[in-house]
């Protein structure tokens, strides 16, 4: 929740277990590798889904990339 912004940021069983997974620093491609392992689906299909989840979370400002620092 970010009463800031007024909004509140739910997840689903996938979404919170990559939320799991970011609480250490993790590359993309380990966490999407780490997704595959634990999920059963296509690995282009978790490439697309975690990828779109980092962007919604970078967008509201609930994570942050290294690729800049």
């Amino acid at each position: 929740m970010d009463a800031e912004q007024g909004f509140c940021f739910g997840l689903d069983t996938t979404g919170s277990f990559i939320w799991e997974q970011l609480k250490t620093p993790i590359s993309v491609p380990a966490l999407i590798q780490s997704c595959s392992d634990h999920f059963d689906a296509p690995e282009g299909t978790i490439e697309e889904d975690v990828k779109q989840l980092l962007l919604e979370l970078l967008a509201k400002k609930l994570i942050i990339s290294s690729v800049f620092e």
